[in-house]
């Protein structure tokens, strides 16, 4: 009797916790930090789009922000992509400028998925428009350490369309780095200033196969562009020119 007196109270035990359970599951989250609990189950779940809606409250935005100093890589993924979407989705929160410096700071965090996402967060940061002054130095800083993260880095140095960013990509073609070099000419074309056709034109015989195919795919893209417009002046002189014989061919009827 007594072993089946306690196998019936750990029955309603179990039956009242799994109550407790359906429960909490049906009630919606309240405080940030239940947010974030959710939006990381969801990303572990690699469901993370709808998860981090759930945070994109200014109030959330800042717990985000807080968390980025902590020790927790899935938490601080989690909180980047929620910042993410909060700079794409809420511009006139004003926000972005706000996340610029939290996001630098995890440019040197020990994980390296932490930091490539935080990169791609400012990357699409400057994208959106969010002024880059202060992202510059550290971002060519960390660029030039001999970091793996070189393609973020410089994909996020090419979206800030900061003149800086054209020099320090300028000299770099002159590095002796070749991943660097690669990175730096895969970013070049986005930049329309007579300085990056006078590079490439210079490059265009490179013996480094991936820098002589970029530059020279540019430069051939450059001339077709040109020689378009050229005939669509051309087309336009014509046309201009058959208008006016005809009117005066009716003028002389």
């Amino acid at each position: 009797m007594l072993i089946l007196g306690s196998i019936i109270a750990w029955y309603y035990h179990l039956a009242g916790v799994q109550r407790s359970a359906r429960k909490a599951a049906n009630t919606p989250p309240t405080t940030c930090a239940e947010k974030l609990k959710i939006a990381l189950t969801r990303c572990n779940e690699n469901t993370q789009a709808p998860a981090v809606e759930a945070m994109q409250t200014p109030e959330c935005i800042d717990f985000a922000l807080a968390t980025l100093k902590g020790s927790d890589a899935q938490v601080k993924e989690a909180a980047i992509v929620a910042i993410s979407n909060v700079i794409d989705n809420h511009p006139d929160w004003g926000f972005g400028e706000r996340a610029i410096d939290p996001l630098i700071e995890r440019l040197d965090d020990p994980n390296p998925y932490v930091r490539s996402v935080a990169i791609a967060s400012l990357e699409h940061a400057f994208k959106r428009g969010v002024p880059a002054r202060q992202a510059i130095a550290p971002l060519y800083a960390r660029l030039k350490s001999g970091t793996t993260d070189k393609g973020y880095l410089m994909a996020a140095l090419g979206a800030a369309k900061d003149p800086r960013v054209l020099d320090m990509l300028l000299a770099a073609m002159d590095s002796k780095d070749i991943d660097l070099r690669h990175h730096a000419v895969d970013v070049l074309p986005g930049y329309d200033d007579p300085r990056v056709l006078k590079l490439f034109t210079r490059l265009k015989d490179d013996p480094d196969k991936w820098v002589h195919s970029v530059v020279n795919n540019h430069l051939d893209a450059l001339a077709r562009k040109a020689d378009a417009a050229a005939a669509r002046e051309l087309a336009a002189a014509r046309q201009k020119q058959q208008a006016e014989q005809a009117a005066k061919l009716k003028q002389q009827r």
